[in-house]
């Protein structure tokens, strides 16, 4: 476990800065826990097609793109309709389809029984004598997690691959004769049984010397960082702790965060930066809990953009301009059985070529939208037989962007419909739990979306109670 950061205040407010260009900017950052995101380049302000009026068509005609820059006397109504229109990017697509990793704290001090090392321990200290990285992964795959994520270096420093940047490594312990290398024998492991591997990279280092010399230490971190990208196959995530302190000299390190962003695009295009990045950030709090109403495109702080200009046609990118920053809040069922599988369903509005039926297909690349914008609309689940259920999981087809604002669920009790469950956001997935439900007809009503809701999929199952701690 990582010690709480400080959070961010509740009810943050857009700010406006003096600025001839871009005031602010609105991102897609992914949601870690049960939800997850997406990637790309933002066309100059005013394109035409990228400022569609409330009740125009909601597929949009540009290209996608996975953040927009907003000019300081932009009015709010604008603001949500361009955030509907922020979609993922391909990278983070494919990590929120993962939905369930595994992250595994392994190192030195699993060995000190400390949380935080000092970076002081004798490298003899790391000498696992039953270590089996597919003992590891087969219990993993078996849970049904589809990544693993090793802790490459924490804090003290410690390496778990023979790196040639510092001595504070397994080269340097008696484990496998200091041949050995964690890393490479997990990612092996995980491409054999055929699951995702990332890796976790403290950039806070309380061994290595030139901590606190930024430039020094800056361009130490980046040969360590080289190292795990090109060595071990594909790696599906980077995840980046924002722990920082004082180097050995008082001073406190700067950590030139554009610069590790450019190093993983370039090595590992297809790999999700998390934490102090872009691409993904924490569901809410790190013990798991969201909020009630939790979007996947927030407004973030920025650099200073250039002033565009008419002869400008590059725009500079959301790593060139993100500013990282700790964005939690304050402080597991198996689904095997999806009761709305096999049921019949309805729409009070479907346009042809994405009919209501298409949420019950198992494709999330398929989806259902209403003919008209016209709002609440309804689709009614008719089941095969009475049966009882207590989640609901909801899922929007977020290649389009996020779009639904409220909904809520009924349930037909013979005489009526009896209202058991409402919702704001939903994005790529949404679960919802509610006091068992046992009926044969359910209709969900959304009452609220920014542009056309296009759903790809609602399922029901039944869960055994859980703590909510």
């Amino acid at each position: 476990m990582r010690k709480k950061k400080k959070t961010e205040p509740k009810g943050k407010k857009w700010e406006t800065r003096p600025t001839q260009g871009w005031a602010r900017i609105l991102s897609l950052a992914v949601l870690a826990g049960s939800f997850m995101n997406s990637a790309a380049v933002c066309p100059a302000l005013g394109s035409p097609h990228y400022f569609m009026r409330k009740n125009t068509p909601a597929l949009p005609s540009s290209p996608p793109q996975n953040f927009a820059l907003i000019p300081p006397e932009e009015s709010l109504e604008r603001i949500v309709h361009q955030a509907a229109l922020i979609v993922p990017a391909p990278r983070q697509i494919a990590w929120q389809e993962i939905e369930f990793s595994a992250f595994v704290h392994f190192g030195m001090n699993t060995f000190t029984d400390r949380e935080w090392g000092d970076g002081k321990e004798n490298p003899s200290l790391f000498n696992p004598t039953d270590f089996d990285a597919r003992q590891w992964v087969k219990v993993i795959k078996e849970a049904g997690m589809k990544m693993l994520i090793l802790t490459a270096k924490h804090h003290d420093g410690f390496c778990l691959w023979p790196t040639k940047t510092t001595t504070h490594s397994v080269k340097h312990s008696p484990w496998r004769k200091g041949n050995g290398d964690v890393v490479r024998e997990v990612a092996t492991a995980c491409r054999e049984a055929g699951i995702k591997f990332g890796i976790y990279l403290s950039p806070w280092d309380r061994h290595e010397p030139t901590y606190g010399d930024s430039p020094a230490y800056n361009d130490f971190f980046r040969r360590q960082l080289r190292e795990l990208l090109t060595g071990y196959g594909e790696i599906a995530e980077v995840w980046f702790d924002g722990a920082c302190g004082e180097g050995p000299s008082g001073k406190r390190q700067v950590y030139d965060w554009p610069s590790y962003y450019m190093l993983v695009r370039k090595l590992q295009p297809g790999a999700v930066i998390f934490g102090m990045g872009p691409d993904v950030r924490w569901v809410g709090t790190e013990s798991g809990y969201g909020r009630e109403t939790e979007w996947s495109v927030v407004p973030v702080k920025i650099k200073e953009p250039p002033t565009p200009t008419h002869e400008t046609t590059d725009f500079p990118s959301l790593d060139d301009l993100f500013i990282p920053e700790d964005r939690t809040d304050e402080d597991l069922v198996i689904f095997k059985i999806d009761f709305a599988a096999s049921a019949t369903i309805a729409a009070s509005s479907e346009a042809p070529e994405h009919p209501a039926h298409l949420i019950l297909d198992g494709d999330p690349k398929t989806y259902w939208t209403p003919d008209k914008d016209i709002l609440p609309v309804f689709i009614e689940l008719k089941l095969s037989k009475r049966q009882t259920f207590n989640i609901a999981a909801l899922r929007e087809e977020i290649r389009l962007g996020q779009r639904v604002e409220s909904f809520q669920l009924e349930a037909w009790d013979g005489e009526g419909w009896r209202f058991f469950a409402r919702g704001t956001t939903v994005g790529y997935k949404r679960l919802l739990r509610f006091p068992d439900v046992t009926t044969h007809r359910i209709r969900l009503t959304i009452t609220q979306s920014r542009l056309a809701p296009c759903l790809s999929s609602l399922a029901l199952f039944w869960g055994r109670v859980m703590s909510s701690h």
